[in-house]
């Protein structure tokens, strides 16, 4: 598989790592559990004071739970951030400044409050609540990039450029691009959706994560 070049990942790397940075700078501090599952060691950060925090984690932790017992392979270290700011983003992060591959997750104030947009967390699924399925939503970001490689992910002119055809499918946000369809796929089918013979063809055509890979 091809690398991506060293003017690419330089360019990248102020928006995917420094944006990691600001995020866990708007922190005074956080308190940290650990919890494992399977092959996954996973840290889940939240900041004391947190009221939501306990529920937070336990969400986080049926996020990872589902989709390592869906089969999907989610391994090593996963570090999720919960902050308690406005400003911060519910976001996957997928490189280090090495370009070596994490997956560390960020989690908004507003990850267990309803939005105004319609996407897969905010729609109502039995047995998940909207910070499990976001959470399943940036898993899923996370393995797509591994299952694309970073040419296909990263590149530019690749084939995730430009919108999806199935995202009415799913969700209006879906529609946004074709790696945020990718992850709103993948969090529909963890919490046991089945989609169209068209728009799991997508997904594949996008090289979204499968069981066992």
């Amino acid at each position: 598989m091809a690398n991506l070049d060293d003017a690419r990942k330089a360019a990248l790397l102020p928006s995917e790592y420094g944006s990691f940075l600001r995020f866990i700078g708007q922190s005074k501090g956080y308190q940290v559990e650990s919890y494992q599952y399977g092959k996954c060691q996973a840290k889940i950060y939240t900041e004391p004071g947190d009221k939501g925090g306990a529920k937070k984690s336990e969400g986080i932790k049926h996020a990872i739970k589902t989709v390592i017992s869906n089969g999907y392979a989610l391994r090593g270290e996963v570090r999720v951030y919960c902050a308690m700011s406005f400003e911060a983003q519910n976001r996957a992060f997928h490189r280090d400044p090495g370009w070596n591959s994490i997956c560390y997750i960020t989690l908004g104030k507003e990850v267990m409050a309803a939005a105004d947009r319609d996407s897969i967390s905010q729609q109502s699924h039995p047995g998940f609540e909207r910070e499990t399925v976001t959470c399943i939503h940036e898993i899923g970001h996370h393995l797509h990039e591994l299952s694309a490689g970073d040419v296909e992910f990263w590149g530019t002119g690749s084939s995730l450029s430009g919108r999806p055809v199935n995202a009415a499918e799913l969700s209006q946000y879906a529609g946004t691009n074709k790696k945020e369809f990718v992850a709103e796929a993948f969090a529909a089918m963890n919490i046991g959706r089945k989609l169209s013979a068209a728009a799991m063809k997508e997904y594949r055509d996008y090289n979204g994560p499968m069981i066992g890979g």
